[in-house]
C-alpha cells in the first residue's frame, strides 16, 4: 500500500543484505512524512501495517480489512453536518470527485491480481533495486 500511494519503496538499499538489515533495525517513515496531504485515516492504516514493533501491527487480516473499510468511508462520506437534514448524499459520497477517483484508483491498483502485480511492475519496472529484480524474476 505504501508503494502504491507514494510511488517509492518503503525502504531501499543497494543490496538485498543491506535492505534486510535496514528493515530489521530501522523503523519506516510515516506515510504522512512522505505525503502530508494524505487523509489521516489512510495514514493510520498504512503506518500501523508497517509498525516497527510487530505488537503494534494489525493483529490479523480481518482487523486491517475493517480499518481499510473505515478509511474508505472516511474518504467518501460527507463530513458530519455537511448534508442537509433529510437530503440523500450525492452518488459517490461527499468527497470531491477527484478525491473519490483517486481513492478508487488506489483500491483498484492494490487488488491482489495480475492487475495489482502489473501496477507494482509499473512502480518498480525499472528494476532499480535488487529486491524488485528478485521479486519479479521469472
Amino acid at each position: 500500500m505504501f508503494s502504491l500511494l507514494t510511488d517509492r519503496f518503503v525502504q531501499d538499499a543497494p543490496t538485498l543484505d543491506e535492505l534486510m538489515l535496514l528493515r530489521a533495525t530501522c523503523p519506516v517513515p510515516s506515510l504522512a512524512a512522505i505525503k502530508p496531504a494524505m487523509h489521516p485515516a489512510v495514514v493510520g492504516v498504512v503506518d500501523r501495517a508497517l509498525a516497527f514493533d510487530p505488537a503494534d501491527r494489525w493483529p490479523d487480516a480481518r482487523a486491517m480489512r475493517a480499518a481499510v473499510q473505515e478509511a474508505w468511508r472516511a474518504l467518501t462520506d460527507p463530513p458530519p453536518g455537511a448534508a442537509r437534514a433529510g437530503a440523500r448524499p450525492a452518488a459517490g459520497g461527499g468527497a470531491s470527485t477527484t478525491q473519490s477517483s483517486k481513492a478508487m484508483s488506489m483500491l483498484d491498483a492494490s487488488r491482489v491480481s495480475a492487475k495489482g502485480a502489473n501496477r507494482l511492475r509499473e512502480l518498480w519496472g525499472s528494476g532499480s533495486s535488487l529486491l524488485a529484480r528478485s521479486f519479479f524474476r521469472r
